[in-house]
This record gives structure tokens, C-alpha cells and sequence, in this order.
């Protein structure tokens, strides 16, 4: 795996940011997909405030203690593993997640696989 601790630092701060401000909106804080950062393209990051949720093992992980109170969960997503399974890395996540964007909201399950046949995407 590729060495990506440089990461750590403006990822600290985008998550600091966003726990501090007033907004509920739903954001990706990384996109690796998009080949911005050379090495980084299978890497996303993603807010459901309270949730962050990332795409590569141990990226988000070691600040979770650092935003106790502010961030519920930290959750990985193995998308590189079969069936995509997601595993909790830090805290508890909320029991209905959301995710926001303006005045829309959508129900999210971390724990499904929401993107294969027979899977759902519930507008609310």
C-alpha cells in the first residue's frame, strides 16, 4: 500500500472545518478518483456529518480520538475487497444517517452494499 501520510494534515484540517461550522451538508473532503493527487486514485474521503467515511485503511483512523465528541464514527470502506464491506474504525455511527445537501436528505445504511443489484438509494 502506498504511503499516504501526507494526507493526515489537510484532511485534520478539512474535518476541523467542517465540525466547527454551522453546515450539515454532505461533502467529499478527497477525491483520488478525480487524479488530483498523483498515487492517490483509489483513495476517497467522504463527510455525512457526523460520519467520515474513507476509502483506505487507516487514513482517518488515527485522528479519530482527536474529534471524539464532534465525529460519531469513522468508517473504511474496502471497496478493493469483495462486496465492498465497510468496517467501523472509530466511535459509534448514528442509528438513521442522513445524507444533506440543502434542503434534501437521504437515508444512508454504511453497512449495505447500496451500490449492487437489489440495493437502495431512498429519496426522503
Amino acid at each position: 500500500m502506498n504511503d499516504v501520510s501526507f494526507l493526515t494534515q489537510p484532511l485534520t484540517q478539512a474535518l476541523t472545518a467542517l465540525v466547527s461550522g454551522q453546515s450539515q451538508d454532505s461533502k467529499r473532503l478527497l477525491h483520488g478518483r478525480g487524479k488530483t493527487i498523483p498515487g492517490c486514485e483509489q483513495i476517497n474521503v467522504d463527510w455525512f456529518a457526523p460520519v467520515a467515511v474513507d476509502s483506505w485503511p487507516a487514513l482517518l483512523a488515527p485522528i479519530g480520538e482527536q474529534f471524539a465528541g464532534q465525529v460519531e464514527a469513522i468508517l473504511v470502506q474496502h471497496r478493493y475487497q469483495k462486496d465492498c464491506p465497510t468496517e467501523l474504525a472509530f466511535g459509534t455511527p448514528p442509528d438513521q444517517p442522513r445524507a444533506r445537501r440543502g434542503q434534501l436528505s437521504f437515508e444512508l445504511s454504511f453497512f449495505k452494499q447500496q451500490n449492487k443489484p437489489g440495493g437502495k438509494f431512498k429519496p426522503l
